[in-house]
C-alpha cells in the first residue's frame, strides 16, 4: 500500500474519488481509502495527518481486477513513455522483473506506429495486442473529470498490463488522479501536449508527440466510438 498526502488537492478528495469514476466506468484503478497516520518512535504516537491509503498496483489490483497477476506489468515514465518509441529505461517493470522480456509493450508500440493508409489493417494490428476500447472508455471518462497530469500532457502517472486472461492484450490504466477534477491548473504541457488538452473533450489539441491519443482519435471508427462512451 501507498499513502498520498493530498499534494495539490486541499479537499483530499480527488485520488479516490477520480478511481472511483474510473472504476464505475469500467476501467482499472487502485482502491484508496482514508486513514489517520500516528507514528511511535517511542514516546507514545504522535499524529501525522489524514492521507490516503491506496493499493500497490503490482499486488492485489491485478487478481482482483484481471484475475490473472501473472503478466507484465509496466509503469511507465519518461520520454519513451509517451510510446513513440521504445527505451526500456522509460518500462519501469513492477511484476516479472528478473525476466528480461519486454515484447508486448514493444509490440504495442509497434502496432500503433505501423502505417495507417489502411486504416482496417492499422485498427486489426492495434487490437490485437492492444485493449483499445478500454483505453477510449478511460479517455472518456479522464476528460469528461478532466485531468491534468496523465498521458498526453506528462509522460507518466499510468500502468500498462498485458493481461493473461486476454491473450496477453496490453490494458493501460491511471495512476496518481490528484489533480483530476480541476477546471483550471496543473503542470506544463508535458512536450507538446497543448495548454489545453485537459479540457479538450474531443483531444484536438494533443499533438503526434503523444500517439496514442493523437492516431487513436483521428482514426473514424476509433473517434465515433469514443464519442459513444
Amino acid at each position: 500500500m501507498t499513502f498520498s498526502n493530498g499534494f495539490k488537492d486541499h479537499s483530499l478528495l480527488r485520488d479516490k474519488v477520480a478511481a472511483e469514476l474510473f472504476r464505475d466506468a469500467g476501467v482499472p484503478a487502485a482502491y484508496g481509502a482514508f486513514v489517520r497516520v500516528y507514528m511511535d518512535v517511542g514516546s507514545g504516537p504522535v499524529y501525522y495527518g489524514l492521507y490516503t491509503m491506496i493499493e500497490d498496483p503490482s499486488d492485489e489490483l491485478l487478481d482482483i481486477q484481471f484475475g490473472d497477476g501473472e503478466g507484465n506489468l509496466y509503469k511507465p515514465e519518461g520520454e519513451s513513455a509517451k510510446l513513440s518509441y521504445f527505451n526500456e529505461s522509460s518500462f519501469e517493470k513492477k511484476t516479472n522483473e528478473e525476466e528480461a522480456d519486454f515484447s508486448d509493450v514493444i509490440a504495442l508500440i509497434e502496432a500503433l506506429g505501423a502505417n495507417r493508409d489502411d486504416a482496417s489493417q492499422w485498427r486489426a494490428g492495434l487490437e490485437s495486442v492492444f485493449d483499445v476500447d478500454r483505453f477510449l472508455v478511460f479517455l472518456a471518462a479522464n476528460q469528461v473529470m478532466v485531468n491534468w497530469d496523465t498521458y498526453g500532457r506528462m509522460h507518466h502517472n499510468y500502468y500498462l498490463y498485458a493481461d493473461p486472461s486476454d491473450e496477453g492484450r496490453v490494458v493501460f490504466f491511471p495512476w496518481d488522479l490528484n489533480e483530476a477534477m480541476l477546471i483550471s491548473g496543473g503542470g506544463g504541457p508535458g512536450g507538446g501536449g497543448g495548454q489545453n488538452s485537459a479540457t479538450s473533450i474531443m483531444s484536438d489539441s494533443v499533438s503526434e508527440d503523444w500517439p496514442l491519443i493523437r492516431y487513436v482519435m483521428d482514426d473514424d471508427v476509433y473517434r465515433e466510438r469514443y464519442k459513444e462512451h
